[in-house]
């Protein structure tokens, strides 16, 4: 196999599939801002370390893009372009094509953190790639690289389709935004995205085994199925949807889920764990009692509280929510310090006091857009539910802390 390339159309197209939501690369690229403004309003020599860590931040952030959760990839030749495959670690595939000048057909299999990486740091925009007997040589007019080659290509596998649905880009995007946050334990490990289609209704569901997050939307005609796949495998189609992809069409057989974002096609291995979020639904379905509250009160007290809670001192971070009439009062104690607020209700409760994770909470709230939130409870160590008043479809439940 003997190809050239476009440096700049591939790394476009590889950029598609880097722009990762996730916590850690979120907050580099705050990071990144933040010293480019510092870096921009300082003198020559604080410049001069501030260049210095922010392009050892972009490194960072290069490097998380491409990052280990990327296996092989592998490239095969047509008649004008090559179709290239990127399997993950997460047990899917993404399968794209980029125009390119064939001089022998042939395919390949490589490392595929390793192939993104070099193809992004040539200078010279024409890339020629050539396949050995054990190495691929990537060359422009002033670099060689030398990789070696792997003999384990692999084939998309084919979905033996039982049925189909039709989501809008805009619902999956909500989606991603308002319910995947539940699906990472503490540790930021991606667990699934449960999507369950029963008389007319489609329920997407995720926990970490401490919390749960519900979207609930109709849809009519559809053949009841169930099925989960990674978290990440939405996230990553959640980051390739722009203002012309309008729907995205969902294929379902009995082992993958298919479905296209734009140039891309994505193959999803479909996990075999599916959890029974109805059991825990149902069995907090008629909690006793309940508060309406304004949501961003909530935020703001839960936050100013967490600053304390957050320190690394302390053994714990949940903290204590206590209700007493209408005074709501948000508290925190340990080793690094006390902290209290307390917000008005408009409304009398019933009493409770009950011990929640800071983050869990807050988490929910953030993603919540109505001015006020519906907080339903019954024991101190019963699950509470969260519902937006006025909103659409979204419960979120988090289980308590012995306190």
């Amino acid at each position: 196999m003997k190809i050239k390339i476009n440096r700049d159309i591939a790394i476009k197209a590889f950029e598609g599939l880097v722009k990762q939501k996730n916590d850690c690369i979120a907050t580099e690229v705050w990071l990144s801002n933040l010293l480019r403004k510092a870096g921009s309003e300082s003198s020559a020599v604080t410049n001069f370390f501030q260049w210095f860590i922010i392009e050892e931040v972009e490194d960072l952030l290069f490097d998380k893009a491409f990052n280990s959760n990327w296996i092989d990839i592998q490239i095969k030749t047509n008649r004008e372009s090559i179709s290239i495959v990127v399997s993950v670690i997460d047990n899917f595939e993404v399968k794209f094509e980029i125009p390119a000048l064939i001089m022998t057909h042939g395919s390949i299999v490589a490392d595929a953190h390793l192939f993104a990486s070099i193809i992004s740091k040539f200078a010279n925009e024409n890339i020629e790639i050539e396949k050995t007997d054990d190495y691929l040589i990537l060359t422009d007019s002033n670099t060689f690289f030398e990789i070696p080659v792997k003999n384990n290509e692999f084939d998309i596998p084919s979905v033996e389709q039982q049925m189909d649905f039709v989501l809008l880009a805009k619902e999956l995007k909500m989606i991603d935004n308002k319910i995947s946050f539940s699906a990472y334990d503490g540790k930021c490990k991606a667990k699934g995205l449960l999507f369950d289609v029963e008389n007319g209704y489609l329920n997407v569901v995720s926990t970490d085994g401490y919390r749960l997050s519900l979207y609930q939307t109709i849809m009519p005609g559809i053949t009841d199925i169930c099925f989960s796949i990674p978290v990440e495998a939405v996230r990553s189609a959640v980051n390739l949807i722009n203002e012309n992809i309008k729907k995205i069409v969902f294929y379902v057989g009995k082992q993958y889920v298919a479905f296209s974002v734009g140039i891309y096609s994505f193959t999803i291995k479909r996990m075999s764990v599916e959890f029974d979020y109805k059991f825990y639904l149902n069995k907090y379905s008629n909690l006793k009692s309940c508060l309406y509250i304004k949501t961003r009160k909530l935020i703001d007290a839960m936050e100013r509280v967490s600053l304390v809670a957050n320190m690394k001192e302390n053994k714990h971070k949940h903290t204590i929510i206590t209700v007493d009439n209408n005074i709501l009062k948000v508290s925190y104690m340990g080793e690094a310090g006390n902290s209290t607020e307390e917000i008005v209700l408009e409304t009398n409760s019933e009493n409770i006091k009950i011990g929640l994770n800071s983050r869990y909470l807050i988490e929910a709230l953030r993603v919540i857009d109505t001015d006020e939130i519906k907080i339903e409870f019954s024991e101190p160590l019963e699950s509470i539910l969260i519902k937006p008043v006025g909103g659409d479809g979204f419960i979120y439940l988090i289980m308590p802390v012995r306190i």
